[in-house]
């Protein structure tokens, strides 16, 4: 478990970090029951700036934590997670278990929340998302698609052949009888000038359209999405929504079909009963013009492509790349990330790794006035490269960066609190 004597903080909600006996909370959340200052400054005759300690738990079979002070100052949590040791489960979480947009939280959820929910050991935050519980990029869940990636942005994924980390994009396709393919340009999201998406039960998205969109809603046994998985489905119902109309709820064991533009004169003639089916995939980006002045790695579509991941049963966006095969590469330019504001400046920071022997790293870094001074994006591969990984990349960050285990909060949120985000990786 936790350890011996190790101080947990319940966290409600919303829980404001508060300082103790003018010490970091960072530093007294690795803390004694009884009050004492941690083992690392207990072996040191106190705590101080100009000091260096690392205390290490384990949380359980398979999973410790490690919180490392050094004189920067700088705090780095580190949860290291062997996937192979039986009943431990790196899971992705989603805020209010699925994809909301409803008030009074706007389907977002704080990580101890997620976590307690879950039943999780362990937590960090996950994707960026635009203050919604809709995250940017890719999302899978126990094999379900909730979301695809965003284009050339990291991913992570695990399933049965282990832990990855890569750049990819998604082909999806809809046909209808002898009418298509017809491209599937996002999962669960509002349709964008002249796009086709799929909104699915997992999601509770019910917004408005922007312009006059051909509904489809579509009934089949065989969800829910799966990756390069053939689904057939069957017509249930056709209409089209007028601009400003509100899309319906998603049936529990169907999908809707939004489609504007070509797609909707292609599906338009769709009749009750008809027989469709849908297909998505995941696939390698290749070579794409360069950003800047680094060659690309994000990379761009590749045509006749190889499905890829088609077994990875968990998967989360974030971005960018850190290390590739064991070297600093910092893909934020070529991922289209600020760099004077984003890559090269210091913020809290959330990364995941993977070590040489499949070891899963999720690692924070916080950064508070005069506790811990944050990381670029270059000192966090570095971080990461000295923790052991040999491939990484990045998470959201900011006032999002939140380790969470047992239902305490492990380091110091900037923003003084759990911020609520749209998903988590459970452990």
């Amino acid at each position: 478990m936790f350890g011996s004597g190790l101080r947990r903080r319940r966290v409600p909600g919303q829980m404001r970090v508060l300082p103790h006996a003018g010490l970091p909370l960072v530093v007294l959340l690795l803390a004694a029951a009884s009050g004492r200052l941690p083992l690392a400054a207990q072996e040191a005759g106190g705590w101080s700036p100009d000091q260096l300690g690392s205390v290490t738990r384990r949380l359980a079979s398979g999973i410790t934590l490690t919180q490392e002070i050094s004189a920067e100052p700088l705090v780095v949590s580190v949860l290291r997670i062997d996937p192979t040791v039986p009943g431990v489960r790196l899971r992705l979480g989603m805020a209010q278990g699925r994809i909301s947009f409803e008030p009074p939280h706007a389907g977002l959820e704080t990580v101890p929340a997620q976590a307690a929910r879950e039943g999780a050991v362990a937590a960090v935050n996950g994707d960026y998302f635009p203050y919604q519980g809709r995250p940017v990029g890719l999302s899978i869940r126990d094999g379900e698609l909730l979301t695809e990636p965003l284009a050339y942005r990291a991913v992570f994924g695990l399933g049965p052949a282990g832990p990855a980390i890569g750049v990819l994009t998604h082909n999806g396709s809809f046909t209808l009888g002898s009418e298509g393919p017809v491209p599937i340009d996002g999962i669960n999201r509002m349709p964008r000038s002249g796009e086709t998406t799929l909104i699915t039960p997992s999601s509770l998205l019910t917004g408005a359209v922007s312009a006059p969109t051909l509904l489809l809603t579509l009934v089949s046994p065989d969800l829910p999405l799966r990756l390069s998985h053939d689904i057939g489905l069957s017509v249930q119902s056709v209409r089209t929504l007028a601009a400003g109309e509100h899309v319906p709820s998603c049936p529990p064991a169907g999908l809707l079909l939004t489609a504007q533009g070509g797609a909707a004169a292609i599906l338009g003639a769709a009749q009750p009963g008809q027989p469709a089916a849908v297909r998505l995939d995941l696939l390698v980006n290749g070579p794409a013009p360069s950003r800047g002045r680094y060659p690309s790695r994000a990379g761009g579509i590749l045509r006749g492509y190889v499905p890829v991941w088609a077994s990875v049963q968990q998967a989360i966006g974030g971005g960018p790349v850190l290390l590739r095969d064991g070297a600093v590469v910092v893909d934020g330019e070529q991922e289209d990330l600020p760099l004077g504001t984003f890559v090269r400046s210091r913020h809290p920071r959330t990364a995941i790794g993977v070590t040489r022997t499949g070891m899963i790293l999720l690692v924070t870094v916080d950064r508070r006035l005069g506790l811990s001074r944050g990381a670029t994006l270059p000192e966090l591969a570095q971080i990461m490269l000295r923790l052991g990984a040999t491939s990484a990349m990045n998470l959201d960050g900011g006032g999002s960066t939140t380790l969470a285990a047992f239902g305490g909060i492990v380091n110091s949120p900037s923003d003084g609190f759990a911020r609520p985000v749209a998903n988590t990786l459970l452990v």
